[in-house]
């Protein structure tokens, strides 16, 4: 049944073929509540730069930094900010504040010496 979807015809549509709605039209599954929607959207992501620079600098990304990261993008978008750099502890992270995407990161010794561009505001836990 379901491989014939694209080929149904309604008796009261005529000739007109009905096609299937796009994958992303909806979101969030049937029963799931409005709350976890919410929380699906404050969903916090890496770059695969950022992935890479964690690696390599053996960074450590524990329950604590990553909920101060999250509530400092909740400050951050209530005052409007669009790329900032955010520093929790020793380390560094620049983010991009509409998307929730960590750019990149780094410790207090890989960023001595830098200059950061682009960025409109800054935090620091």
């Amino acid at each position: 049944m379901v491989e014939n979807i694209n080929s149904f015809r309604s008796p009261e549509i005529g000739n007109e073929v009905l096609t299937p709605l796009r994958k992303n039209a909806l979101r969030g599954s049937i029963g799931e509540s409005s709350f976890e929607q919410a929380l699906r959207g404050e969903e916090l992501k890496f770059s695969l730069h950022a992935k890479k620079r964690i690696q390599e600098r053996s960074l450590v990304l524990d329950g604590k930094t990553m909920e101060s990261l999250q509530e400092s993008l909740r400050v951050l978008e209530s005052k409007g900010a669009r790329n900032s750099l955010v520093m929790v502890g020793n380390t560094a992270f620049v983010v991009n504040v509409p998307n929730r995407l960590v750019v990149t990161c780094f410790d207090q010794e890989a960023g001595k010496g830098s200059v950061f561009t682009n960025i409109d505001s800054a935090f620091i836990i």
